[in-house]
């Protein structure tokens, strides 16, 4: 079996805002250990993250912090206790996680510092669109307001706390991995002088017909994102100023939309603005409503 992240008898790894999916024979993240290791694999960090349709977060070692992560569709979060590889998980920090489950070896109970995580046999159901990128909870729903920040009080002992995303220790934190805010959506990726990786994915379909935005990854350098939106391609395609539904400033990401009409296909993309005055039209993407 191969792994998408992966870190072997390596202490203080990061994984941080990834997004791992589609890869059924695989463990998405995984903190692992040397052969018959003199310590444990320790203070590694899984914060942000989200796993569909692939196997289960495999962490081993202890002292690790494994936060606002999402795991759903197929995959599970594991905390692993195998003597032989002085895995025992007991110091721990497992919050603010999402997922169809939080599971230890076999048939022994979890280890580990579990607290204000939401188990539940369909997370999907609780966020507005996580198959096409979209983690926010649902507003009112079970998973709305039900993070708590970590203080460095709580940190596990002698963890490296110049390390933590500062983010884990603002009140109010959301759970799971949509960690930015009403203007800001986090997503991770190389950035070019064009927006790219869409929110929602591009040609996804089933998008909700209330309560969806367009997201998208800024270009590098953005002073300002014109977003344009329509049903006609052609005019998405052309910048027409009719269709121009949002104007962002630098890094923000976020464009929120009106009621969808069920069914329907849109057509969107963005035109940066950057430092040096000129503008970088993006690819047209498309989505299509839920019926």
């Amino acid at each position: 079996m191969a792994h998408v992240f992966q870190a072997s008898g390596r202490d203080q790894v990061i994984f941080r805002y990834n997004w791992a999916h589609d890869v059924y024979d695989k463990l998405p993240y995984r903190l692992d250990v040397g052969e018959y290791p003199k310590e444990p694999n320790a203070y590694g960090q899984i914060y942000g993250n989200a796993a569909w349709r692939c196997g289960e977060y495999q962490i081993k070692g202890d002292h690790h912090l494994i936060a606002n992560n999402l795991a759903f569709f197929g995959s599970q979060i594991g905390l692993s206790t195998v003597e032989k590889y002085k895995s025992t998980n007991h110091e721990t920090i497992c919050w603010n996680n999402i997922a169809t489950d939080i599971v230890g070896s076999g048939k022994d109970s979890v280890p580990g510092d579990l607290q204000h995580n939401l188990i539940t046999d369909a997370p999907e159901n609780l966020l507005r669109a996580p198959h096409c990128g979209d983690f926010r909870p649902i507003k009112g729903g079970d998973a709305d307001g039900r993070g708590r920040a970590i203080g460095t009080d709580q940190l596990p002992p002698g963890f490296p706390k110049a390390w933590l995303d500062p983010k884990a220790l603002i009140e109010p934190l959301p759970i799971g991995p949509a960690l930015g805010n009403q203007e800001h959506y986090i997503i991770r990726g190389y950035q070019s002088d064009a927006a790219q990786t869409p929110v929602p994915f591009d040609q996804a379909v089933d998008v909700p017909l209330r309560g969806s935005a367009l997201m998208f990854l800024p270009a590098l350098n953005a002073k300002q994102s014109n977003v344009y939106f329509s049903t006609d391609r052609k005019a998405v395609e052309a910048s027409q100023p009719k269709v121009r539904v949002a104007c962002l400033q630098e890094q923000e990401n976020i464009a929120s939309l009106p009621s969808l009409d069920a069914g329907q296909t849109y057509f969107w993309g963005v035109n940066t603005e950057g430092g040096d005055g000129e503008t970088v039209s993006g690819p047209i993407w498309s989505f299509t409503a839920k019926k």
